[in-house]
């Protein structure tokens, strides 16, 4: 395995892509300065989180305008929705086609400006970068809400990316100023949540064929979609690794933890019993469990977080696991979870709960800090960006599945060998650039993410609050604020990650930009810094 040294990278400041921004980047912030910087922030859109009316999180943020949007959720065809002939619209698809400059007669221009107004933005960029139109709005075909939606993930939503979308915007709000200074509605978290839940209460046979033998969890397709259409909730027939147990584990994370937490007012964030909960809540809080002992989700060959390799992850391990903590406590105080499907009963007690938990547990620490120690092709990943997920979650909710010599060793390996200049690699020769797979990769030269900085300044700003003063914790955390906010490109977007351009040999954002997992961890940093600075401040630190 090659290896990294990225010690150059720890303490030098951050590469500024937007230059509105750095001049409000500080080595060392006050509120005040904070506020300034989040301030600008808003004033560029950076943080604007789009739902389609489902209340689904599309991966990307297309940015489409309400206009557009109304007509895509109304089934409206990209053809119908722009007002173009079928023959202008096959030439704007055309356009920018595996082209090296814009150059293209006027035709582009004259399309563009017939064009929806709505969405001339969008395509002029397109154009201008050089991008297919039809990757740059995410459609393979020019059926959303029918087709598979996905070459960058416009139309489509994850439940990982909503669930964590969700969990974002549900710390931003435990700030009324920071909510209001972002346009954030204090219930969007919840249109997230639910549209999961809809979606797979909807789709529930997956888990019941599964957990009564009708359908083998070999078949991986058949495991409920984690994927699926964002504009009506259904499945999509497209055939691809739905086996993703961290997927499902965020679902019920996301579900339990607002069930067993208050809001800054004192009341609960969801009540079980509300009609808006149930059945949905029921019937998933009293399948997931039985679904996952099936699954022996502990030891199961999934797809994980960047849905490429079967392996044992431990991201999906520890994933599943925060989620049985947060049911565990709400069963353990409002009793058995009971629900029937098909003339079938199902109970979730506390000590099943807790028996599959030690399960997941004691297999996750046989391969920490590693990710998997052998996949189905049979190779081994040390370092992986996606670990970092379950202790964002354990930082949220206050209640860690790994202890903390675990955790910093997690935290170092990442920095050490995954950290760039720009973001974070997914992990050691990944290939992937976010659109097509790179054959000829060069070590040192994969994609450096943007999501990884704001999560661990978040997970810094957890530790900082939780130890006695420790000024190294909190300078931590701002120096991976500091970086999230140099990923930000000159337009005020945060892009899935920086690539390297075989044209030129420097860093570009790749295509899927603004990706709204990131923006969302932005909005836990930002929050983390400032709660960081309140508790210094109140501790006389």
């Amino acid at each position: 395995m090659h290896k990294h040294n990225n010690d150059k990278y720890k303490w030098a400041a951050p590469v500024i892509h937007n230059e509105r921004l750095a001049r409000f980047v500080k080595s060392s912030y006050t509120l005040d300065s904070l506020e300034r910087l989040m301030n600008e922030i808003a004033q560029l859109g950076v943080c604007k989180i789009f739902h389609w009316s489902s209340g689904a999180v599309p991966a990307v943020r297309p940015d489409l305008g309400p206009q557009l949007q109304e007509e895509f959720e109304r089934g409206r065809t990209l053809k119908s929705a722009l007002g173009l002939t079928s023959k202008e619209l096959k030439q704007l698809m055309q356009l920018g086609h595996n082209r090296s400059d814009s150059s293209d007669n006027g035709i582009g221009n004259k399309l563009v400006s017939k064009a929806l107004p709505a969405l001339r933005p969008f395509l002029a960029n397109a154009l201008k970068s050089g991008q297919c139109v039809c990757c740059a709005l995410g459609l393979k075909h020019i059926k959303p809400g029918l087709e598979a939606a996905a070459e960058n993930g416009m139309l489509a939503s994850w439940d990982r990316d909503t669930n964590l979308v969700s969990l974002g915007e549900t710390v931003a709000v435990l700030d009324p100023t920071m909510a209001s200074m972002f346009g954030l509605p204090t219930d969007n978290w919840k249109r997230g949540l639910f549209s999961c839940m809809k979606h797979h209460y909807d789709y529930r046979y997956r888990f019941t064929d599964i957990i009564e033998n009708r359908r083998t969890g070999f078949d991986y397709d058949y495991r409920p979609h984690i994927m699926y259409d964002g504009i009506t909730l259904a499945e999509m027939d497209k055939k691809w690794g739905y086996a993703q147990n961290d997927a499902l584990g965020l679902m019920g994370f996301n579900l339990f933890y607002h069930l067993n937490s208050v809001r800054p007012d004192g009341q609960p964030w969801l009540t079980w019993d509300s009609s808006e909960l149930q059945p949905m809540a029921r019937t998933l809080g009293g399948l997931l469990v039985p679904y996952f002992e099936k699954v022996r989700v502990y030891e199961d060959y999934d797809f994980s977080a960047w849905e490429d390799f079967l392996a044992k992850h431990s991201t999906s391990i520890l994933t599943v696991a925060q989620f049985l903590i947060e049911q565990g406590i709400f069963v353990r105080k409002h009793g058995p979870i009971e629900v029937e499907e098909d003339g079938r009963r199902y109970e979730v007690t506390a000590g099943r709960i807790s028996h599959l938990l030690q399960l997941c547990r004691e297999h996750a620490y046989t391969q920490l800090p590693n990710e998997f120690v052998r996949s189905e092709r049979g190779d081994t990943r040390a370092y992986d960006l996606s670990l970092l997920i379950p202790l964002v979650m354990g930082a949220i909710s206050g209640r860690h599945v790994i202890d903390d010599p675990m955790k910093r060793q997690i935290i170092n390996f990442t920095r050490q060998y995954l950290m760039g200049a720009i973001g974070i690699r997914r992990y050691l020769g990944d290939i992937w650039n976010g659109q097509t797979n790179n054959p000829n990769h060069i070590p040192g030269e994969e994609a450096e993410w943007t999501l990884g900085d704001p999560m661990l300044s978040f997970i810094f700003g957890d530790m900082y609050i939780n130890s006695d003063g420790d000024e190294q914790l909190l300078q931590e955390q701002i120096l991976h604020l500091n970086r999230t906010i140099g990923c930000i490109d000159a337009e005020g977007n945060m892009p899935e990650s920086w690539i390297v351009d075989p044209a030129t040999g420097q860093r570009k954002a790749n295509i899927n930009n603004p990706l709204q997992w990131p923006i969302a961890m932005l909005l836990l940093a930002l929050y983390g810094l400032k709660k960081s600075l309140l508790h210094k401040q109140a501790m006389g630190w």
